[in-house]
């Protein structure tokens, strides 16, 4: 597969005219410059879908798609459809990158070809003026000396294993190869979409790296948790618990159940005030808090063995409220 760009840039966008144009320019004030920008309007009915012709007709950089409302999923399903980089980057429309030398750093990291590379983010408020970082400082060097599936594992048992696709550099060939798109319709979909490039890729490489901002938002889907939410988290828990549960590669099986005990976590938190036995089965996942692996996991377990599955449960809600 030839390339005609080193990067492309996908930014799924809808009723973020507040934030839109900072977005947009920091990724287009990069000094590295070969790279597109496909900005898709997901049916917007204020001046997103504006802003984005005016930045097509600025930079000839910048792709534009309007289409109609079907969530960020498919919205990025359609860059992904219209890009020309060897690589892959995704930037929600309310966040953006820190500085001018972001993508610099990022192609410099892909020296190795990996099939991705995960670097990690900072937050700010939904002002922009107070920045914060989330993640603490991984030996580099240690972590991209290891097998793959054991860099996995490590990422896991330190925390920082992150789903969000926009802490993700990814190998187009790879992503159009073996399909590894977003599923539509679904809350959580980076969830779901991390674990298919986990199982199609041989490689990858780790990074400190934390120029990817993300701006905190009280109306933002992380934030506000509904039904449609819990019951997404929950169908994504049981479809790659089943899945890695028969997986014959011991050490991903063992990464990615330690990842998904932190989910059992989340979903067991977000049922809250429910008959969680009856609703939803799970029981039957139960078995996956013998994989935390984690700080945060082995310290769910202990909270769940010392105080049952009810009072837990409350808890773990407390926290995801609180986050």
């Amino acid at each position: 597969m030839q390339f005609q760009i080193k990067f492309s840039v996908i930014v799924p966008i809808y009723n973020v005219e507040k934030y839109l144009r900072y977005c947009i320019d920091s990724i287009l004030s990069q000094k590295f410059v070969d790279f597109e920008v496909i900005l898709i309007d997901d049916g917007s009915t204020d001046n997103s879908g504006k802003i984005c012709d005016d930045y097509r007709i600025k930079d000839t950089r910048c792709k534009v798609l309007h289409k109609v409302n079907e969530g960020a999923a498919e919205a990025r399903n359609k860059g992904i459809e219209m890009a020309t980089g060897e690589y892959l980057l995704f930037v929600d429309s309310d966040d953006f990158w820190e500085d001018t030398s972001f993508l610099s750093r990022i192609n410099f990291l892909l020296e190795k070809k990996p099939d991705f590379l995960i670097f990690t983010f900072k937050r700010c408020n939904e002002t922009g003026d107070k920045i914060w970082k989330s993640y603490p400082e991984l030996d580099e060097n240690y972590v991209n000396k290891l097998k793959y599936e054991k860099q996995l594992k490590y990422l896991v048992s330190k925390d920082t294993y992150i789903v969000s696709a926009g802490c993700k550099v990814v190998r187009t060939e790879l992503i159009k190869s073996k399909k590894i798109y977003f599923e539509k319709g679904i809350v959580g979909e980076d969830i779901d979409w991390s674990f298919k490039l986990v199982v199609a890729a041989k490689n990858l490489i780790y990074s400190n790296e934390s120029g990817y901002i993300y701006r905190v938002r009280e109306t933002s889907v992380t934030h506000n948790v509904d039904d449609k939410i819990k019951n997404n988290l929950y169908e994504i828990l049981v479809k790659w618990a089943n899945f890695f549960e028969k997986s014959k590669n011991e050490e991903l099986k063992q990464a990615m159940l330690g990842f998904l005990a932190y989910e059992y976590y989340i979903v067991l938190g977000n049922c809250v005030g429910k008959d969680i036995s009856d609703e939803m089965n799970l029981d039957r996942y139960s078995y996956l808090i013998r994989y935390s692996c984690s700080r945060k996991t082995k310290l769910c377990k202990l909270v769940y063995q010392c105080f049952g599955k009810k009072v837990a449960s409350k808890i773990y809600g407390y926290v995801v409220r609180k986050k």
